[in-house]
């Protein structure tokens, strides 16, 4: 009697090896400057929602594995400053392919920003080998609304008393780092997301104001490497110059064109912060008994005119190199003279 064997195969299902992510991406802090910069303010956080709403934070340099977004084949996350949380400024969201064993060498990762928020990531990159992805935090140009096709309109004829009626443009100095989501915006390609400035301003000028006055940020635009003052060169550091050139030149560039009066605030309080750790004028100390305190570390107090002198007058010197900014709209040179001569 022949016996038959009956083999019966089971197809195994394939199998996937969850492995290391590695969140390398490197932040907009100043690379020469030697006091610590907290990476929770200036590095990105990647935040991995997977279908259950669960979220996992992978901390600069920190790790996680990549089984955290519940799919075998994707990773993705949002990339925020400072933590994971809702209200962390957004920077954009983070695509990976993977593999059943590694990052997909054979796509590179994708960077997707917010409409109007001049934040990217260059050189991003993905280390299939390590689970290492890499790139480089950085701001990018607020296009100024000047020229033919300017979408902002100078103020009407000053008919009241008044030679001078204002408004302030705030957000250049806000905060213990740079955050673009407060930075003014008066572009016109960004005025129909909802981080434009463009409408209310115009709306103000259209009611007689005829001048601005644009808040920024000492500490963002000098510092050592130390982390305490320079009086050398500003815009040398590359954070710094993307600070001038991508945010207040085109500011300052806007409202001129359009024929307004911009007057340049170095709103610090007399204080020199260092970046990422301290903010300017914070009121930690009550000037009476019983009066309000700030919590934000403050800065140190300085009085010594040749710091002033170097940051003024190297400003100045940014602007008239700019043929873009209408330098009889900006007081800066009297005004500079003036503190200089004092």
């Amino acid at each position: 009697m022949n016996k038959i064997l009956f083999l019966a195969l089971t197809a195994l299902p394939c199998t996937t090896m969850a492995f290391p992510i590695i969140n390398n991406i490197a932040g907009v802090n100043p690379t020469s400057i030697e006091v610590p910069v907290p990476a929770s303010q200036t590095n990105a956080y990647m935040c991995v929602t997977n279908a259950s709403g669960a979220v996992t934070t992978i901390a600069p340099g920190g790790t996680a594995d990549s089984s955290s977004s519940g799919n075998p084949y994707f990773f993705g996350a949002d990339l925020r400053y400072s933590g994971c949380a809702t209200t962390d400024p957004y920077i954009g969201y983070l695509s990976v392919n993977l593999t059943a064993s590694s990052i997909d060498s054979s796509t590179p990762p994708t960077f997707a920003g917010q409409a109007g928020i001049h934040l990217t990531v260059n050189d991003l990159a993905a280390n299939s080998s390590t689970g290492s992805i890499t790139g480089q935090v950085a701001y990018t140009q607020i296009q100024p609304n000047v020229g033919s096709s300017k979408t902002i309109y100078p103020p009407q004829a000053n008919t009241s008393s008044w030679d001078f009626a204002g408004i302030n443009l705030s957000g250049l100095e806000f905060g213990a780092v740079i955050n673009p989501y407060v930075i003014p915006n008066l572009s016109a390609e960004d005025s129909g997301t909802d981080y434009t400035d463009l409408p209310d301003t115009q709306l103000f000028i259209n009611g007689g104001v005829n001048t601005v006055r644009v808040p920024m940020s000492w500490d963002y635009l000098l510092w050592n490497s130390d982390g305490g003052l320079t009086t050398g060169a500003p815009l040398s550091n590359q954070s710094l110059t993307s600070y001038y050139t991508n945010y207040v030149a085109p500011i300052l560039q806007t409202l001129t064109s359009a024929g307004v009066y911009t007057i340049l605030d170095l709103h610090t309080y007399f204080r020199y912060s260092i970046y990422g750790s301290q903010y300017s004028g914070c009121n930690t100390t009550p000037i009476s008994p019983g009066d309000p305190t700030s919590p934000c570390p403050d800065g140190t107090l300085n009085t010594n005119l040749a710091d002033y002198t170097a940051v003024w007058g190297q400003l100045l010197t940014a602007i008239q190199d700019d043929p873009q900014i209408d330098e009889n709209f900006m007081p800066i040179r009297k005004v500079y003279v003036t503190c200089i001569q004092f």
